[in-house]
Protein backbone atom coordinates (compact mmCIF):
# COMPACT_ATOMS: atom_id res chain seq x y z
CA UNK A 1 0.00 0.00 0.00
CA UNK A 2 1.21 3.37 -0.78
CA UNK A 3 1.92 5.91 2.26
CA UNK A 4 -1.09 8.51 2.76
CA UNK A 5 -0.21 11.95 1.22
CA UNK A 6 0.92 13.98 3.93
CA UNK A 7 -1.17 17.08 4.77
CA UNK A 8 0.25 20.16 5.04
CA UNK A 9 0.54 21.04 8.55
CA UNK A 10 -0.28 24.61 10.00
CA UNK A 11 3.69 25.58 10.47
CA UNK A 12 3.98 25.50 6.45
CA UNK A 13 1.46 27.61 6.34
CA UNK A 14 2.62 30.24 8.30
CA UNK A 15 5.89 30.13 6.65
CA UNK A 16 5.21 31.38 3.68
CA UNK A 17 3.21 34.34 5.09
CA UNK A 18 6.09 35.66 7.35
CA UNK A 19 8.96 35.24 4.69
CA UNK A 20 6.44 37.27 2.33
CA UNK A 21 6.14 39.86 5.27
CA UNK A 22 10.48 39.47 6.16
CA UNK A 23 10.32 40.24 2.17
CA UNK A 24 8.91 43.37 2.12
CA UNK A 25 10.07 44.13 5.33
CA UNK A 26 13.98 44.33 4.03
CA UNK A 27 13.21 46.23 0.70
CA UNK A 28 14.19 49.77 1.70
CA UNK A 29 17.12 51.67 0.81
CA UNK A 30 17.73 49.72 -2.32
CA UNK A 31 14.17 50.18 -3.52
CA UNK A 32 14.11 53.75 -2.55
CA UNK A 33 17.52 55.01 -4.46
CA UNK A 34 16.21 52.58 -7.57
CA UNK A 35 12.55 54.32 -7.57
CA UNK A 36 14.48 58.11 -6.93
CA UNK A 37 16.27 57.60 -10.03
CA UNK A 38 13.20 58.35 -11.69
CA UNK A 39 12.77 61.80 -10.51
CA UNK A 40 11.32 64.89 -12.28
CA UNK A 41 14.40 65.69 -13.82
CA UNK A 42 14.77 61.68 -15.35
CA UNK A 43 10.56 61.80 -15.95
CA UNK A 44 11.13 65.49 -17.68
CA UNK A 45 13.94 64.64 -20.19
CA UNK A 46 12.19 61.20 -20.91
CA UNK A 47 9.12 63.27 -22.24
CA UNK A 48 10.91 65.67 -23.94
CA UNK A 49 12.82 62.69 -25.81
CA UNK A 50 9.46 61.20 -26.15
CA UNK A 51 7.37 64.41 -27.61
CA UNK A 52 11.12 64.92 -30.19
CA UNK A 53 11.94 61.55 -31.63
CA UNK A 54 8.38 59.41 -30.72
CA UNK A 55 9.79 55.34 -30.31
CA UNK A 56 12.78 55.73 -31.94
CA UNK A 57 15.32 55.68 -29.40
CA UNK A 58 13.80 52.77 -28.16
CA UNK A 59 16.32 50.54 -29.46
CA UNK A 60 19.19 52.24 -26.73
CA UNK A 61 17.54 50.52 -23.93
CA UNK A 62 18.08 47.25 -24.79
CA UNK A 63 21.81 48.43 -25.96
CA UNK A 64 22.46 50.75 -22.36
CA UNK A 65 20.86 47.56 -20.14
CA UNK A 66 23.91 45.48 -19.80
CA UNK A 67 26.52 48.80 -18.95
CA UNK A 68 23.43 50.12 -16.59
CA UNK A 69 23.74 46.73 -14.76
CA UNK A 70 27.64 46.39 -15.19
CA UNK A 71 28.20 49.89 -13.16
CA UNK A 72 25.41 49.21 -10.73
CA UNK A 73 26.58 45.81 -10.04
CA UNK A 74 30.44 47.34 -9.78
CA UNK A 75 28.95 50.12 -7.03
CA UNK A 76 27.41 47.59 -5.21
CA UNK A 77 30.33 45.20 -5.02
CA UNK A 78 32.69 48.01 -4.05
CA UNK A 79 30.56 49.25 -1.22
CA UNK A 80 29.90 45.70 -0.25
CA UNK A 81 33.55 44.56 -0.10
CA UNK A 82 35.19 47.81 1.74
CA UNK A 83 31.84 48.92 3.81
CA UNK A 84 32.09 52.24 2.65
CA UNK A 85 31.38 54.97 -0.08
CA UNK A 86 33.14 55.66 -3.18
CA UNK A 87 34.52 59.33 -1.58
CA UNK A 88 35.38 56.84 1.61
CA UNK A 89 37.79 54.54 -0.71
CA UNK A 90 39.31 57.63 -2.72
CA UNK A 91 39.96 58.84 0.61
CA UNK A 92 42.36 55.63 1.35
CA UNK A 93 43.75 55.08 -1.93
CA UNK A 94 44.32 58.14 -4.03
CA UNK A 95 45.74 61.44 -3.70
CA UNK A 96 42.86 64.81 -2.39
CA UNK A 97 42.90 65.90 -5.54
CA UNK A 98 41.07 62.77 -7.20
CA UNK A 99 39.09 62.64 -4.38
CA UNK A 100 37.52 66.10 -3.94
CA UNK A 101 37.62 66.41 -8.15
CA UNK A 102 35.28 63.56 -7.58
CA UNK A 103 33.51 64.78 -4.72
CA UNK A 104 33.14 68.34 -6.49
CA UNK A 105 31.51 66.41 -9.37
CA UNK A 106 28.83 64.22 -7.76
CA UNK A 107 28.05 67.69 -5.48
CA UNK A 108 27.58 70.29 -8.48
CA UNK A 109 24.92 67.46 -10.05
CA UNK A 110 23.38 66.86 -6.84
CA UNK A 111 22.80 70.01 -5.96
CA UNK A 112 21.51 71.26 -9.80
CA UNK A 113 19.51 68.06 -10.12
CA UNK A 114 17.51 68.92 -6.61
CA UNK A 115 17.27 72.55 -7.82
CA UNK A 116 15.90 71.26 -10.91
CA UNK A 117 13.16 68.99 -9.19
CA UNK A 118 12.41 71.46 -6.34
CA UNK A 119 10.94 73.58 -9.65
CA UNK A 120 9.24 70.66 -11.58
CA UNK A 121 7.51 69.57 -8.20
CA UNK A 122 6.51 73.26 -7.76
CA UNK A 123 5.72 73.51 -10.92
CA UNK A 124 3.23 70.63 -11.03
CA UNK A 125 1.20 72.17 -7.93
CA UNK A 126 1.01 75.19 -9.82
CA UNK A 127 -0.88 73.74 -12.58
CA UNK A 128 -3.09 72.34 -10.18
CA UNK A 129 -3.82 75.12 -7.55
CA UNK A 130 -2.86 78.19 -9.60
CA UNK A 131 -0.55 79.09 -6.90
CA UNK A 132 3.21 80.85 -7.87
CA UNK A 133 5.44 78.02 -8.33
CA UNK A 134 7.98 80.25 -6.38
CA UNK A 135 5.36 79.98 -3.38
CA UNK A 136 5.63 76.09 -3.31
CA UNK A 137 9.10 75.59 -4.02
CA UNK A 138 10.54 76.58 -0.17
CA UNK A 139 7.32 74.67 0.83
CA UNK A 140 8.54 71.53 -0.55
CA UNK A 141 12.15 72.35 0.51
CA UNK A 142 11.11 73.02 4.15
CA UNK A 143 9.04 70.18 4.19
CA UNK A 144 11.60 67.61 2.84
CA UNK A 145 14.49 69.61 5.46
CA UNK A 146 11.92 68.81 8.18
CA UNK A 147 11.71 65.01 7.27
CA UNK A 148 15.51 64.57 6.71
CA UNK A 149 16.01 66.18 10.51
CA UNK A 150 13.42 65.68 12.86
CA UNK A 151 12.41 62.31 12.09
CA UNK A 152 14.04 59.61 12.29
CA UNK A 153 15.99 57.47 9.44
CA UNK A 154 13.85 54.43 9.91
CA UNK A 155 10.94 56.27 9.69
CA UNK A 156 12.02 58.28 6.95
CA UNK A 157 12.57 54.64 5.27
CA UNK A 158 9.59 52.84 5.63
CA UNK A 159 7.12 56.34 4.32
CA UNK A 160 9.28 56.25 1.33
CA UNK A 161 9.06 53.04 0.31
CA UNK A 162 5.59 53.00 0.22
CA UNK A 163 5.97 56.37 -1.50
CA UNK A 164 7.50 54.78 -4.66
CA UNK A 165 4.05 53.01 -5.25
CA UNK A 166 3.29 56.65 -7.31
CA UNK A 167 5.35 55.86 -9.91
CA UNK A 168 2.62 53.64 -11.14
CA UNK A 169 0.30 56.42 -11.23
CA UNK A 170 2.64 57.46 -14.62
CA UNK A 171 1.25 54.28 -16.03
CA UNK A 172 -2.01 53.36 -14.28
CA UNK A 173 -4.17 56.58 -14.46
CA UNK A 174 -1.78 59.01 -16.48
CA UNK A 175 -1.42 61.82 -13.61
CA UNK A 176 1.66 63.38 -14.59
CA UNK A 177 1.53 66.25 -11.74
CA UNK A 178 0.84 63.20 -8.65
CA UNK A 179 3.96 61.32 -10.04
CA UNK A 180 6.39 64.23 -11.03
CA UNK A 181 5.47 65.38 -7.16
CA UNK A 182 5.92 61.87 -5.68
CA UNK A 183 9.10 61.02 -7.37
CA UNK A 184 10.60 64.64 -6.69
CA UNK A 185 9.64 63.79 -2.75
CA UNK A 186 11.79 60.92 -3.19
CA UNK A 187 14.93 62.15 -4.88
CA UNK A 188 15.38 65.49 -3.40
CA UNK A 189 16.44 63.75 -0.07
CA UNK A 190 18.42 60.74 -1.72
CA UNK A 191 20.28 63.63 -3.12
CA UNK A 192 20.90 65.53 -0.92
CA UNK A 193 22.32 62.53 1.67
CA UNK A 194 24.31 61.36 -0.94
CA UNK A 195 26.16 64.94 -1.23
CA UNK A 196 26.50 64.59 2.84
CA UNK A 197 28.00 61.31 2.42
CA UNK A 198 30.42 61.92 -0.24
CA UNK A 199 31.86 65.33 1.88
CA UNK A 200 31.70 63.73 5.12
CA UNK A 201 33.50 60.04 4.13
CA UNK A 202 36.26 62.81 2.03
CA UNK A 203 36.71 64.94 5.90
CA UNK A 204 36.29 61.80 7.77
CA UNK A 205 33.27 62.95 9.46
CA UNK A 206 31.14 61.34 11.81
CA UNK A 207 27.51 61.61 10.07
CA UNK A 208 24.52 59.05 9.38
CA UNK A 209 20.55 59.84 8.67
CA UNK A 210 20.82 57.55 11.79
CA UNK A 211 22.40 60.26 13.88
CA UNK A 212 20.30 62.87 15.63
CA UNK A 213 21.16 66.43 13.71
CA UNK A 214 22.81 67.20 17.19
CA UNK A 215 25.20 64.00 17.01
CA UNK A 216 26.41 64.71 13.23
CA UNK A 217 26.18 69.13 12.80
CA UNK A 218 28.50 68.89 10.11
CA UNK A 219 27.16 66.34 7.85
CA UNK A 220 23.28 67.85 8.30
CA UNK A 221 24.55 71.30 7.28
CA UNK A 222 25.72 69.84 4.29
CA UNK A 223 22.39 68.31 3.78
CA UNK A 224 20.86 71.89 4.98
CA UNK A 225 23.52 73.42 1.77
CA UNK A 226 22.65 71.48 -0.44
CA UNK A 227 19.34 72.07 -0.38
CA UNK A 228 19.29 76.10 0.26
CA UNK A 229 21.28 76.26 -3.02
CA UNK A 230 19.45 74.23 -4.85
CA UNK A 231 16.52 76.33 -3.62
CA UNK A 232 18.53 79.23 -4.65
CA UNK A 233 18.85 77.64 -8.20
CA UNK A 234 15.09 78.29 -8.66
CA UNK A 235 15.24 82.28 -8.05
CA UNK A 236 17.71 82.78 -10.88
CA UNK A 237 15.25 83.22 -13.38
CA UNK A 238 15.78 80.04 -15.44
CA UNK A 239 12.55 77.89 -16.46
CA UNK A 240 12.03 75.07 -15.08
CA UNK A 241 11.48 72.75 -17.60
CA UNK A 242 14.91 73.63 -19.15
CA UNK A 243 16.72 73.36 -15.34
CA UNK A 244 14.72 69.30 -15.21
CA UNK A 245 16.01 68.40 -18.80
CA UNK A 246 19.72 69.96 -18.39
CA UNK A 247 20.09 68.60 -15.02
CA UNK A 248 19.55 65.09 -16.65
CA UNK A 249 22.31 66.27 -18.99
CA UNK A 250 24.50 67.37 -16.51
CA UNK A 251 24.53 64.19 -14.86
CA UNK A 252 25.27 61.90 -18.45
CA UNK A 253 28.46 64.41 -18.70
CA UNK A 254 30.40 64.40 -15.44
CA UNK A 255 29.23 60.32 -14.90
CA UNK A 256 32.18 59.05 -17.14
CA UNK A 257 35.11 60.36 -14.88
CA UNK A 258 33.17 58.69 -11.90
CA UNK A 259 32.74 55.98 -13.70
CA UNK A 260 36.25 55.41 -14.72
CA UNK A 261 37.15 55.74 -11.00
CA UNK A 262 34.90 52.93 -10.03
CA UNK A 263 36.45 50.52 -12.83
CA UNK A 264 39.52 51.12 -11.48
CA UNK A 265 38.87 50.68 -7.67
CA UNK A 266 36.69 47.45 -7.76
CA UNK A 267 40.07 46.00 -10.53
CA UNK A 268 42.53 46.81 -7.78
CA UNK A 269 43.31 43.77 -5.51
CA UNK A 270 44.34 46.30 -2.69
CA UNK A 271 41.01 47.47 -2.54
CA UNK A 272 39.09 44.58 -3.16
CA UNK A 273 40.93 41.27 -2.48
CA UNK A 274 40.19 38.46 -4.01
CA UNK A 275 36.69 40.00 -5.49
CA UNK A 276 37.92 42.04 -8.03
CA UNK A 277 35.93 42.59 -11.40
CA UNK A 278 35.66 39.20 -13.53
CA UNK A 279 36.79 40.37 -16.96
CA UNK A 280 33.32 41.10 -18.75
CA UNK A 281 32.71 43.48 -15.69
CA UNK A 282 35.38 45.16 -15.96
CA UNK A 283 35.37 45.32 -20.00
CA UNK A 284 31.78 46.46 -19.48
CA UNK A 285 32.41 49.03 -17.51
CA UNK A 286 35.40 50.85 -19.70
CA UNK A 287 32.82 50.42 -22.64
CA UNK A 288 30.17 52.31 -20.11
CA UNK A 289 32.58 55.68 -19.76
CA UNK A 290 33.75 55.66 -23.04
CA UNK A 291 30.49 55.67 -25.07
CA UNK A 292 29.14 57.98 -22.53
CA UNK A 293 32.31 60.33 -22.65
CA UNK A 294 31.78 59.83 -26.85
CA UNK A 295 27.85 60.58 -26.61
CA UNK A 296 28.46 63.90 -24.34
CA UNK A 297 31.30 65.26 -26.94
CA UNK A 298 28.78 64.69 -29.78
CA UNK A 299 25.94 66.26 -28.07
CA UNK A 300 28.18 69.50 -27.95
CA UNK A 301 29.45 69.10 -30.73
CA UNK A 302 25.90 69.34 -32.77
CA UNK A 303 24.56 71.59 -30.63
Amino acid sequence: MSEPTKKPTCESHKIRPQRVRHFFSELGPGLITGAADDDPSGISTYSVTGATFGYTPLWTALFSFPLMVSVQLMCARLGMVTGRGLAGVLRRNYPPWVLWGACSLLILANVVNIGADLGGMADARQMVTGVSSLVWTPIYATLIISLIFWTSYKFIARIFKWLTLVLFAYVITGLFTIGLIGTGMLGVPVLAGAAAYAVAEARAWRGTLEDKPRLAKKFYGIVALAMILGLVLNYAGINAVKMLFWSAVLNGVLAPPLIVLVVLLTSSEKVMGKRVNPPILKWLGWATSVIMAAAAVAMFATM
